[in-house]
């Protein structure tokens, strides 16, 4: 039994929501104290990702600098890396 096809995760809606809040909580956490965060914990549950189509799954790919290509369709994901250039600046690649 399975409540959702992972082949279908993240949705290219929640790809945008997780960018947005990866960009946020780098932005406040930059605000509060003066610098990058040198680590960061996050939590992935299987009803949070069933209800949002996978918001976390893409905040923590965005962390990572990669991003989802769906260069042959919804079901062919690949990864690629965001260039550091683009990550130096954080406006650029969101």
């Amino acid at each position: 039994m399975f409540a959702f096809d992972p082949m279908k995760i993240p949705t290219i809606a929640s790809e945008n929501r997780g960018r947005k809040a990866a960009e946020l909580l780098i932005k406040e956490h930059l605000k509060d104290h003066g610098k990058y965060s040198e680590t960061i914990g996050m939590i992935l549950w299987g009803f949070e990702t069933l209800k949002t189509g996978g918001n976390t799954i893409s905040m923590i790919l965005e962390l990572l600098g990669l991003c989802l290509t769906r260069k042959y369709g919804l079901w062919v994901k690949k990864f690629e890396i965001i260039p550091l250039k683009s990550l130096e600046g954080l406006e650029s690649t969101w």
